[in-house]
């Protein structure tokens, strides 16, 4: 009986020695290091069984989480579907990320910009080859870093990317497709960018109608456009991978842009050196091979630019500005009285490049450049 008692203490004394020091380490192992791979936020998981379009609830991703969502769709039918990531803001959505998923197959894509995190999310499939049947599963994850996203998601399918219309290539992940992809992408982007959607960045440029007097302020290239930049796709038009890839690189690590331009304030009204001249220019539907048909230095005040003459009756042409090498604004569907404006800094340079959509409209259109405003009524 002794031995037996003693056996049992030693027993019970080695148990409380062990867990004091069990419970010392945890909070050590528990610490994330630098190198540690952070698991995803799990936004989404749901299984979709509808006819032609199905819709995720709507989830809010937290800014701690990370600027890295990724989407997924395991496709159970036969048919094609597209997948689009939409980001919800009160009753407007905006497409964030798109990819194509081939029937019986499946694929991810990612979205990033420097304010994903703290974005109001859904995933909406479309069954786009009959409109039929849309039978899945679909995904939404969260990430820090894309280490983490690439150690949770190894061995995930690419999606296919033959064939597909800009409408969706243009929303494909640009930030982990091959670099072949990559320059199809960010072409996608600039054929819509230039296309009917007007913007300006920093709210530089707006529009003036000479028949009303009135001033239209355009919307935001980062808001029709979220997680695009003018970088990457001014980048892709020189076609080479590495200048690709170096724009790519500075905006995932959170550099910023040679192109950026901080908004402009308001100039100060001067009598000396006013900007006031007419510019003759061709302009045609190939806006890509365009080069600027006029050219300022800024002086302080607000410009404005547009054509007081045209080729035939009822033309319409597009126009965009730039301030340096960085594009600043895009009107497209303009018509003779009507003008873009912006404030032209002091000592900046600005350059004006112009399309037109319908061959009917080619031709020479006379440019009025000037500070008064007036000129197009």
């Amino acid at each position: 009986m002794r031995r037996f008692v003693s056996v049992a203490l030693a027993l019970v004394m080695s148990l409380c020695v062990s867990v004091p020091a069990f419970a010392a380490d945890s909070p050590i192992t528990a610490a994330p290091a630098a190198e540690t791979v952070m698991p995803p936020t799990r936004l989404i998981t749901k299984v979709l069984n509808q006819t032609n379009t199905a819709d995720t609830v709507r989830v809010t991703a937290q800014p701690e989480n990370g600027n890295y969502l990724r989407f997924y769709y395991r496709n159970d039918t036969e048919y094609k579907c597209t997948v689009y990531l939409l980001k919800v803001d009160g009753s407007s959505q905006t497409i964030a990320g798109a990819m194509s998923v081939a029937g019986n197959s499946q694929g991810q894509a990612i979205f990033f910009s420097v304010n994903a995190g703290s974005g109001t999310y859904k995933i909406r499939v479309e069954n786009t080859e009959n409109g039929g049947l849309v039978s899945g599963l679909t995904s939404l994850a969260q990430y820090h870093t894309l280490s983490d996203m690439e150690a949770s998601s190894a061995g995930a399918v690419s999606p296919d990317l033959s064939g597909m219309p800009d409408s969706q290539l243009a929303y494909m992940d640009v930030y982990t497709a091959p670099p072949e992809a990559q320059q199809a992408i960010l072409n996608a982007r600039a054929r819509i960018i230039y296309g009917n959607q007007a913007w300006t960045v920093n709210g530089a440029v707006s529009v003036f109608d000479g028949e009303t007097g009135k001033v239209e302020a355009l919307p935001e290239f980062s808001d029709v456009f979220p997680g695009w930049s003018l970088f990457e796709i001014r980048a892709a038009a020189s076609g080479d991978p590495e200048i690709i890839a170096s724009a790519i690189r500075l905006t995932l690590s959170g550099g910023v842009s040679p192109d950026y331009v901080p908004p402009t304030a308001s100039g100060v009204t001067r009598k000396d050196n006013m900007i006031d001249f007419t510019e003759e220019g061709r302009l045609t539907t190939d806006f890509a091979a365009s080069v600027p048909f006029t050219e300022l230095t800024g002086n302080g005040n607000t410009v404005g630019i547009g054509a007081i003459t045209d080729p035939c009756e009822g033309a319409r042409y597009n126009l965009s500005i730039s301030s340096g090498t960085a594009q600043i604004g895009w009107k497209p569907d303009l018509k003779a009285g009507q003008a873009v404006t912006f404030i032209a800094a002091e000592g900046r340079h600005y350059s004006v490049r112009g399309s037109v959509f319908s061959q009917e409209y080619e031709g020479h259109y006379v440019v009025q450049v000037t500070e008064d405003l007036n000129a197009f009524k």
